[in-house]
């Protein structure tokens, strides 16, 4: 979802990502993502300074994250709102069980749902560190 603004008052754009295999949709929603990623351009020095609005490898990480890690048995997928000033990518996952608190900040992975993990690993989309 795409708000105006900073807030969910003023919904500008909604896109739905289903009805195809996990895979190509997680895909999809990477590239609509991307192609929102507008570039400044700075010509007030002598080199010519582009800024990104967003890191586009942050992004993809953070939902591939989120999809992987995704708690899928509540039913309710990840998603991403665009905000005026941020993106917010929503994931209904949780600490994966038998994990401390303290572990999962330390960064030691556990993923949620290894046999997905698995698939994603597969296809090149991430990887287990």
């Amino acid at each position: 979802a795409i708000f105006q603004g900073d807030d969910r008052t003023a919904l500008s754009y909604r896109t739905d990502f289903s009805g195809h295999g996990l895979i190509h949709e997680v895909k999809s929603a990477i590239m609509y993502i991307e192609a929102l990623n507008d570039v400044k351009v700075d010509m007030t020095s002598f080199i010519r300074k582009d800024t990104p609005l967003f890191d586009n490898d942050s992004f993809r990480e953070a939902w591939l994250n989120a999809t992987v890690h995704n708690t899928w048995t509540l039913g309710i997928p990840p998603y991403i709102q665009v905000f005026d000033d941020r993106m917010e990518i929503i994931s209904n996952g949780s600490i994966p069980y038998g994990q401390t608190k303290e572990e999962f900040f330390e960064g030691i992975s556990m993923p949620v749902n290894e046999s997905l993990m698995r698939v994603f690993i597969a296809t090149g989309l991430c990887e287990h560190t």
